[in-house]
């Protein structure tokens, strides 16, 4: 019976010290990791240069987002010159078949109201001379106008004889239940001997795609309205909404929350670079050679600016209606600081990854970008992707939740899985640098 009283209490002693080493060795992290954690503060606070970085960053980015992205200060005019040679050689343009389509053209252009106020038509000189094919192109290579539009000649031609009707009245087959404006057509048509070919206009532009591209479709689309026209076939009407058909979003509204998650990004650049300079100052080293260990130093400084990111993140919340963005009038905004919060724990294991190989500052701010801009550009905060390569990019699954949440009113149960997701990425890299950190012979 002693015996067995006497194993027991050994036992039991030996669960106790080694349950009060562990409390020990709990305690011992906890003060260790404060104690850093105060010292990366500190020194942070200290230099008011990081006050811009941490206060100053986030609403700076936000108001250069806004000014160059918002519709309310993007380009929205476009100044064009049109040189018509379809006329050219008609004694009598206003009723000679040959140019009638360039002359429709010309007045959709000038009467259409959206269009219009899209384009500003320069008809003259500075001097109050008609504008030349020659003239026109040397403003647009010294980017005084926008573009220049050449109808050539043979426009109207290869349109009216591309219709149905057209080989039909010369061959002498009149169509039934005609309206007056287009026996007037049949009259003038008898006269003609034009040949079936697509109509074709020559654009020159600034050396801007977008520039190109707008002056271009909006062209296209005028010219195919009125092939369609003389065709007596209906045109499509489009009426087109973004989001929420009660919002009335613009595609600021869509990419706005999407940019918070591209400003969270420079968290990886921010914990290389503290790092870095501690390795260059000789800190690291000599942290070494105290009990402290080196995940513990890893995780402080992880830490520290983990409480960085989520007063940036605050900040850059806060500015979502400051600067107009209309999001959802139920949205969480607390679930979307978490998203984003997320996020800045995969930056900080990114970074802690990129602490394990920078020697320097300089070193870390280059290997940085070189993280950050796959992913700004292939999670889709530009502009929208999905593709295989999507799957392996945290910020992908941050940007979708985020707008989800606040455009669209979304609830935890929509976002549970990119949120864990996002998770894993940030606990995955902080596990490797971690590891890699640990396992270096010098630091």
């Amino acid at each position: 019976m002693r015996n067995t009283i006497k194993k027991t209490t050994k036992k039991t002693m030996k669960k106790i010290v080694k349950n009060n080493k562990e409390n020990k060795n709990i305690l011992q992290f906890f003060q260790q990791s404060w104690a850093l954690i105060s010292k990366y503060l500190k020194i942070t606070f200290r230099e008011k240069e990081n006050w811009f970085w941490i206060f100053g960053y986030p609403l700076l980015f936000m108001i250069l987002f806004s000014v160059a992205f918002n519709n309310t200060n993007s380009r929205s005019t476009y100044t064009i010159a049109i040189i018509n040679h379809d006329v050219e050689g008609l004694d009598d343009p206003m009723h000679d078949l040959g140019g009638n389509a360039s002359l429709y053209l010309m007045a959709l252009f000038e009467e259409n109201t959206s269009i219009s106020e899209t384009f500003h038509y320069q008809k003259t000189y500075q001097n109050g001379t008609l504008l030349t094919e020659s003239g026109a192109l040397e403003l647009v290579n010294s980017e005084k106008i926008d573009g220049v539009v050449i109808i050539p000649k043979n426009f109207s031609e290869s349109i009216i004889g591309s219709t149905w009707w057209y080989p039909l009245i010369k061959n002498g087959i009149i169509p039934p239940n005609l309206d007056d404006q287009f026996a007037q057509f049949i009259i003038a048509v008898n006269n003609t001997n034009y040949t079936a070919g697509e109509p074709q206009l020559q654009i020159h532009t600034v050396a801007d795609t977008v520039t190109g591209v707008v002056i271009t479709n909006i062209f296209e689309s005028i010219v195919n309205n009125i092939v369609l026209s003389y065709n007596n076939i209906t045109t499509l009407k489009i009426e087109q909404t973004i989001g929420p058909d009660d919002r009335n979003l613009t595609w600021f509204d869509m990419s706005a929350p999407g940019i918070i998650a591209v400003a969270v990004l420079v968290g990886i650049s921010s914990v290389g670079t503290m790092f870095a300079f501690e390795r260059s100052t000789g800190m690291l080293k000599r942290l070494d050679t105290t009990p402290v260990s080196r995940s513990t130093i890893l995780l402080s400084g992880g830490t520290a600016q983990l409480l960085f990111s989520a007063i940036q993140i605050s900040i850059l919340l806060a500015c979502l209606p400051l600067f107009g963005v209309n999001t959802a009038p139920g949205a969480n905004w607390f679930l979307a600081f978490l998203i984003i919060m997320d996020l800045s724990l995969t930056c900080i294991g990114l970074g802690l990854i990129l602490a394990s190989f920078a020697k320097s500052t300089n070193a870390a701010g280059g290997l940085a970008w070189i993280i950050i801009l796959p992913l700004q550009f292939l999670g889709g905060a530009f502009f929208p992707m999905d593709g295989i390569i999507q799957k392996f990019v945290p910020t992908y699954y941050a940007i979708r939740a985020i707008r989800l949440v606040l455009i669209y009113g979304a609830s935890w149960i929509h976002v549970w899985e990119d949120l864990l997701m996002v998770f894993a990425f940030g606990v995955i890299s902080t596990i490797i640098g971690i590891f890699i950190f640990s396992k270096k012979k010098q630091i």
